[in-house]
């Protein structure tokens, strides 16, 4: 059974996109080409449904049309309106292991403060000015961290972690 814990959201899925099914997935992922037989996940009903990919083209850079195995019409297609995307976080794994890493591609990992202890999951990065931010869902709020070397003590990709030390007052801004 796939749970939470076995998957990390890399986006969410718009309207269908013509009248076969494909589907627009907002990401800033680009991970299927590394992959043999890339799937999704989605919640539905409660739990995390696996659906795999038949073929894929980005529409630009910040989405993807995905046509889904056994999702062949419009109305189909209709009922992963709006919903989050996942991938089990193996396949991201494996993803990080290519040299070309940029920061955003820690969406997804989960953020580990040495005092605070687990402070949420990456859910975007901002990088449109040089100081660049990472926004963590901190239990249901938005947390903004900046990226300063000063702040990393270790990042884990396999485990999809990265550790920092956090100054004094910086959570209360």
């Amino acid at each position: 059974m796939i749970t939470e814990k076995n998957v990390s959201k890399i986006g969410r899925f718009g309207k269908p996109h013509g009248t076969k099914g494909e589907l627009p997935l907002i990401t800033e992922f680009d991970i299927f080409d590394n992959i043999e037989e890339p799937y999704i996940v989605c919640p539905i009903d409660g739990i995390f449904v696996p659906f795999y990919i038949d073929s894929y083209r980005w529409k630009n850079d910040k989405v993807i049309l995905l046509s889904l195995e056994n999702i062949n019409t419009e109305s189909d297609a209709k009922r992963f309106t709006n919903l989050d995307v996942y991938v089990p976080t193996e396949m991201l794994s494996d993803v990080f292991a290519e040299e070309d890493f940029s920061w955003k591609d820690l969406i997804g990992f989960t953020v580990e403060d040495t005092q605070l202890g687990e402070l949420g999951k990456i859910m975007a990065v901002d990088d449109s000015t040089m100081n660049i931010l990472l926004n963590i869902d901190h239990q249901g709020k938005e947390l903004l961290l900046p990226v300063a070397e000063e702040f990393i003590i270790d990042l884990n990709v396999e485990d999809m972690q990265l550790t920092v030390k956090i100054p004094e007052g910086l959570m209360e801004l």
